[in-house]
């Protein structure tokens, strides 16, 4: 039997469309809504998938009610309503992914497998609800081509609604097109589920005749049709209500931004349109301005000078093209005090067209006086650096090469070099290869080290000297600030001193020479004047008279050879030839000798001579004591000869910080003050004085102590006398046993129970090996071997085996320490005990000594109970390590044993 079909009415079908598009675009403007909301965002989306569910429900059932069929039809409750629930439901889940998951396209793909998931259930479900005494069929063909339809649908709407999201322009069009899209896709996915659907009698029936061939369905379903549209409709409206007021709300929330944007700008805002006229202008510009509200101007050229209207002019064309600018102009006030300002021109753009522009205008007065200023300094800077007498550059590395970025000052153009030609150049460009390969070097040390350099140089005849000075960023060179100055001059003065100096040199060698040959010239006849006036002395013929001229010849003479030694003396020192011999000497030994000395001559003027000795035993001078001697005798010669009779003279020495000061003071008749500069110059005598002298005599004490490393200085007071003292530096010592009655007395037997010994004596002078023989000669055990250099003391060491080498630190060959170290690495001698012997008594030197790995240290002049009590002590004590090594040895056979023996202290005497 043929299957039954109906017929569509076409104003049915029109208004089944259109209520799927309008529910199909309220349902995503509330998805669009969802995505813009903060809060309550799943209401939105119960709403929305009511809405399309509804929307897609009263589609179907109004194309059901436009369907027309030749027998009754009726419609199920239960599954129309399930159909309805079933289509927001599945919407629900569909619009919930699209609103709350939007940012991947498959979001969008699952959203639309749900939506068509609803459409298609709704309409076969519904279908379901039709109630008939007919068999409903469906063509498989159609079903699935129905169900394509509403998943593709769903797809492409859905797809346009991303692109919506992404581009976010256009928004209201693509949500129509979706809308259309959707809708039809309902449409066409619902009719052409009609398409294959048909109806049949029951098997066994016979068609019954009807008389009405137009069934109409009940006036309940029309209702709810009309009820469902009706609601759709109110939402529909309600929703471009929201829309609408949003879209004001937005639009007055713009001008009020824009509003404030303006008028609280701190900058100059105006808008004007492309005639020239100003349209709107902010308070902050009244004020730059300085005008009054009425007295605005109407045109944007009256705020500018004429100078600057073309550039007006051509920023105004740039904003017709939709180009913003921006450039720095002064504007007129009212008060004819112009207004530099930073201006920035920005079209607006309305309706696609350029219908004017902003600008924005900033206060930069200070800013350009600034710049003006700093350019100012840089000029004054420049031009400084450019009028210096010497020249400053700066170079850095391009492409491994040094270039060039800064030069002036007037010694480049001392030089023959223009600055021009240096800047952006390698020293390779403006100088010859020679000097530019040796500067290039320079350049080169100073880039790699990081480290300041001064280097000097010569170009055309003139001396200059170059300082190059890293500057660093991260710890690496990025270029070398370099500066020179010209030493010519300096260099002229340093070659007139070398040729001074050695002009004076060979003045003083001549004076030197003169002197000699002066002294040895008078000295012959003086060696006949005295000679004879000795004789003379002696003879007893003579009167009173006559032998009283005869001790003035004597007098005279004697003196004349005083003056003569005086001026030799002198003179070496001077020329720098005096040989000094230093040596311990305690201050008392030096001063009670010069006392004595002068104590006749004290007596014969009637001058007391007092002195006071150095309270401390341990403190001694390391000095020529000759020369010192000479200094003091020459102080006290004046102390007693400027004296006044019956006067007296005091001698005493301190210790001070350090020093040991000798002082020799007078009650004689002082030194004037504009004279105390001048007394130690030679020949210098003092005006107005009577007493003989030749004025060298203090002049001598100056060079001495000079020599010596000390100072000399005078108080004196003009009729009360005057107060001369030597300051030289002091060393202390440890005195221990040596001086005590028991260690005086050297146990002779001790000595002898030693055994016999051999000693190495490594000595240059001939004195100090006569007193150690002279020293040894009591003990017949001790055998002593000479060496009078280095290398002989080395060589006689290596030969001979010797159980203590004694070496001198100066040797006329090598230095004892080169000696000792050769002896410590000599398998034959690295055992034996050295002992330095040394007239150096510095505590630093004594210290080198014993770290450089001699056994002990012994200063001259020696004390001969305290050498041979530490020979005794060194013997005795290597002796008693052998007796208890050897009874150890003896009570342990089976392994060896470990000890460790303490080393002994020992103080040192001197």
């Amino acid at each position: 039997m043929m299957g039954i079909t109906g017929y569509h009415d076409p104003y049915f079908i029109v208004i089944s469309a259109v209520i799927a598009v309008v529910s199909s675009y309220v349902s995503l403007a509330i998805s669009a809504k969802v995505a813009e909301s903060d809060k309550g965002k799943a209401a939105w989306v119960f709403l929305g998938s009511i809405i399309i569910g509804l929307g897609i429900w009263s589609m179907h059932f109004t194309a059901m009610l436009g369907y027309r069929l030749p027998f009754p039809v009726s419609y199920r409750a239960t599954p129309a309503v399930l159909s309805f629930l079933l289509a927001v439901c599945w919407s629900f889940h569909a619009l919930y992914i699209v609103s709350y998951h939007r940012k991947k396209g498959w979001h969008f793909a699952l959203s639309g497998s749900f939506m068509g998931t609803a459409i298609s259930l709704l309409h076969y479900v519904g279908m379901v609800a039709i109630k008939t005494e007919m068999v409903m069929h469906h063509h498989p063909f159609f079903v699935c081509l129905s169900i394509v339809l509403s998943f593709f649908a769903s797809f492409l709407a859905l797809f346009i609604l991303f692109m919506v999201y992404r581009t976010n322009s256009g928004q209201v069009f693509k949500k129509t097109i979706s809308s259309i899209v959707v809708g039809c896709g309902i449409a066409a996915m619902h009719y052409t589920a009609m398409k294959g659907m048909s109806f049949r009698l029951p098997h066994g029936q016979e068609a019954r005749p009807i008389e009405q061939t137009i069934a109409i369905p009940t006036d309940g379903l029309a209702d709810i049709l009309a009820f469902i549209t009706l609601a759709i409709l109110i939402m529909t409206s309600t929703m471009i209500h929201i829309e609408r007021r949003e879209v004001l709300r937005q639009k007055r929330l713009t001008e009020v931004h824009y509003q404030c944007l303006v008028d609280r700008n701190p900058h100059l805002v105006l808008s004007v349109d492309f005639n020239g006229r100003i349209t709107s202008i902010n308070p902050k510009a009244i004020e730059m301005l300085q005008v009054r509200q009425g007295d605005l101007p109407d045109n944007v050229y009256d705020l500018f000078f004429r100078k600057d209207h073309q550039k007006i002019e051509e920023c105004l064309a740039k904003a017709k093209k939709g180009e913003s600018s921006v450039l720095s102009v002064p504007i007129k006030t009212d008060r004819d005090n112009p207004v530099m300002m930073e201006l920035t021109l920005i079209p607006i753009i309305g309706d696609k067209d350029v219908i004017g522009l902003f600008m924005i205008g900033k206060d930069v007065t200070e800013l350009v006086e600034y710049q003006e200023r700093i350019k100012k300094v840089q000029q004054d800077l420049w031009n400084t650096i450019c009028q210096q007498q010497g020249l400053i550059f700066k170079f850095t590395k391009r492409d491994g090469r040094f270039v060039h970025t800064l030069c002036g000052g007037e010694l480049f153009h001392h030089l023959g070099i223009d600055p021009k030609h240096v800047l952006d150049k390698t020293v390779h460009d403006f100088l010859p290869k020679p000097i530019a390969d040796k500067k290039e070097r320079y350049y080169q040390y100073a880039w790699e080290t990081g480290e300041a350099l001064y280097y000097e140089g010569n170009i055309n005849g003139i001396d200059y000297l170059v300082s190059l000075r890293p500057i660093k960023e991260n710890g690496q060179v990025t270029e070398i600030i370099g500066s020179a100055i010209d030493i010519t001059e300096r260099k002229m003065m340093e070659k007139a001193l070398w040729q001074a100096k050695e002009e004076a040199e060979k003045a003083n060698e001549a004076k030197s020479h003169f002197i000699s040959r002066l002294s040895h010239e008078i000295r012959t006849p003086l060696n006949g004047v005295l000679g004879f006036a000795q004789l003379l002395e002696m003879d007893d013929s003579l009167n009173t008279e006559q032998r009283e001229l005869v001790r003035e010849i004597l007098g005279s003479a004697r003196h004349l050879l005083r003056l003569m030694n005086d001026m030799l003396d002198l003179a070496k020192m001077e020329a720098g030839k005096s040989h000094l011999l230093y040596d311990v000497v305690h201050p008392n030994e030096v001063i009670e000798e010069s006392v004595k000395w002068m104590e006749p001559l004290a007596k014969k003027n009637n001058i007391s001579l007092i002195y006071k000795a150095f309270s401390s035993e341990h403190v001694y001078l390391y000095t020529d004591a000759t020369r010192l001697r000479q200094a003091l005798l020459n102080l006290l010669d004046n102390a007693i000869k400027y004296n006044r009779d019956g006067g007296t003279v005091v001698v005493e020495g301190t210790e001070e910080q350090g020093k040991v000061t000798i002082r020799v003071k007078d009650s004689g008749i002082g030194i004037p003050d504009e004279e105390k500069e001048n007394i130690f110059e030679p020949f210098y005598r003092i005006r107005g004085n009577q007493v003989d002298g030749n004025g060298i005599g203090l002049a001598f004490v100056k060079q001495v102590v000079r020599l010596l490393g000390g100072t000399i200085a005078v108080n004196s007071k003009l009729g009360k006398g005057s107060e001369f003292s030597i300051s030289l530096p002091a060393i202390r010592y440890v005195h221990n046993g040596p001086h005590s009655p028991l260690n005086k007395r050297v146990n002779q037997e001790r000595l002898m129970q030693i055994g016999h010994k051999k000693i190495l004596y490594i000595e240059d002078h001939a004195s100090n090996l006569k007193l150690l023989e002279y020293i040894l000669q009591p003990f017949p055990n001790l055998s002593l071997t000479f060496a009078n250099s280095g290398g002989e003391g080395l060589q006689k060491a290596a030969d001979g085996q010797f159980d203590l080498i004694l070496i001198d630190i100066h040797l006329p060959d090598f230095s004892g320490y080169t000696v000792l170290d050769m002896l410590r690495h000599n398998e034959r001698t690295s055992h034996i005990p050295i002992i330095a012997i040394s007239a150096n008594a510095v505590p630093k030197e004594i210290k080198k000594a014993l770290q450089a790995g001699f056994t002990d240290y012994i200063t001259k002049p020696l004390d001969v109970s305290a050498f041979l009590e530490k020979l005794v002590g060194l013997w005795e004590e290597s002796l008693a390590y052998k007796e208890s090594d050897v009874s150890t040895h003896n009570k342990n056979n089976e392994g060896e044993i470990c000890r460790e023996k303490s080393k002994k202290e020992r103080n040192m005497s001197f």
